[in-house]
């Protein structure tokens, strides 16, 4: 093996953990969450009639058992006046692995091959209480080989084949994950895992318990490839 191979390997780690930074997004105070709206300037209408509720009390027969379950469940009492301050945090992980090797077979013979795979975790935050986040994760892995022969003076082929994949899954979460049946919804689920769908309250107050969709991509392609070199003239 001595004259006739090279071997190379590499591995790189990046490891961020940031210090948490504070975000201020605007909540349900206790009264409110049982109805009463009277604080604030807004009216709240019936949906049904289109008509303002008096002193914009909604009564209690009108306030969805579900919503006050979801919201005492993921959504905490103001802890500044009206508003609700949390941390959010954007830690990520990388890890990056190279390999290379090369072969003389024969003086006529080369052959070649390399692998890379890029391994990368991070935490996607958004404008939710906490422990609302997406978890991502991305994955790209490519090989290649190549294999080059001298036929003769004049005439050199390269033959090369490679794959290369890509993966991305990204997995809401959400603090102590509940299905929807388990708040009260009666609605047929496609599936069977615990998997908080997001809600986004935009009247005002505004708020949003959302961590992002879920989402799987995979994507993977082949590819080969000759090339032939001949050479002709005269000195």
């Amino acid at each position: 093996m001595k004259d006739k191979a090279f071997f190379f390997f590499a591995w790189q780690g990046t490891r961020q953990r940031s210090s948490p930074s504070s975000v201020t997004i605007q909540s349900l105070t206790a009264a409110q969450r049982n109805g009463d709206f009277s604080g604030t300037a807004t009216p709240v209408k019936d949906p049904a009639t289109g008509v303002p509720y008096t002193g914009n009390i909604i009564p209690p027969g009108k306030v969805d058992p579900v919503v006050k379950n979801i919201l005492n469940a993921y959504l905490p009492l103001p802890n500044s006046g009206n508003n609700l301050v949390i941390t959010q945090n954007r830690n990520s992980e990388d890890d990056q692995y190279t390999g290379r090797g090369d072969w003389q077979l024969t003086s006529n013979n080369r052959l070649s091959g390399r692998y890379f795979d890029d391994d990368n975790f991070f935490q996607r935050p958004f404008a939710a209480p906490d422990g609302f986040y997406a978890a991502n994760f991305f994955r790209n892995r490519s090989f290649s080989i190549r294999d080059t022969h001298v036929f003769s003076p004049n005439f050199t082929m390269t033959f090369s084949a490679g794959w290369s994949k890509f993966r991305r899954v990204q997995e809401p979460q959400a603090p102590g994950l509940k299905t929807l049946q388990s708040f009260g919804v009666k609605a047929p689920q496609s599936i069977t895992t615990s998997f908080f769908p997001g809600i986004r309250f935009l009247a005002n107050p505004a708020f949003q318990l959302f961590s992002g969709g879920g989402l799987e991509q995979t994507p993977a392609s082949p590819g080969f490839h000759a090339t032939g070199i001949y050479v002709r003239g005269k000195a």
